[in-house]
């Protein structure tokens, strides 16, 4: 069994270790899931009126830096793939 796989980088096909790959999915999860928190954010900002786009932008930063919120994003995406990984190598769960 190959311990490297394919990484589809536009349409660019690169063969990287699974880690890497693993790492950059994390990676990609966890700034999808910032960009969501930050749409909600400016949202909010909006509807509620009290706050220029700015200031709300300024109040998500200060909360997608903290450590704790970090490392929680991380560990979610890190969990997903990994369970994802694990139901694709044993068949989704068919018996």
């Amino acid at each position: 069994m190959s311990d490297r796989t394919m990484l589809a980088i536009g349409r660019t096909n690169v063969s990287v270790p699974k880690l890497a790959k693993r790492a950059v999915q994390a990676l990609t999860i966890t700034g999808i899931a910032a960009l969501v928190s930050l749409a909600i954010v400016a949202a909010n900002g909006l509807l509620m009126g009290k706050a220029a786009p700015l200031q709300a932008y300024y109040t998500w930063y200060n909360f997608i830096t903290r450590p704790d919120i970090i490392s929680t994003s991380l560990l979610t995406a890190i969990v997903a793939i990994t369970y994802a990984a694990w139901q694709r190598d044993n068949g989704g769960g068919k018996r």
